[in-house]
């Protein structure tokens, strides 16, 4: 997570039903960009089944 964080958690919080959301933060967003995220949540696009929302 980058830009608007804060709302995204918010909205999102840590469920959706029986769905565990979880969350990478790229401190660098705004110098980065979406590319330089994925590339953090690496471990986590590996382990599994994941979803991507991009917003």
């Amino acid at each position: 997570m980058g830009y608007r964080k804060d709302a995204i958690q918010y909205a999102c919080g840590s469920r959706f039903g029986e769905l565990e959301i979880n969350s990478v933060e790229s401190s660098g967003f705004d110098r980065t960009g979406s590319a330089y995220s994925l590339w953090l949540a690496r471990d986590a696009l590996f382990s599994g089944d994941c979803f991507i929302v991009e917003g």
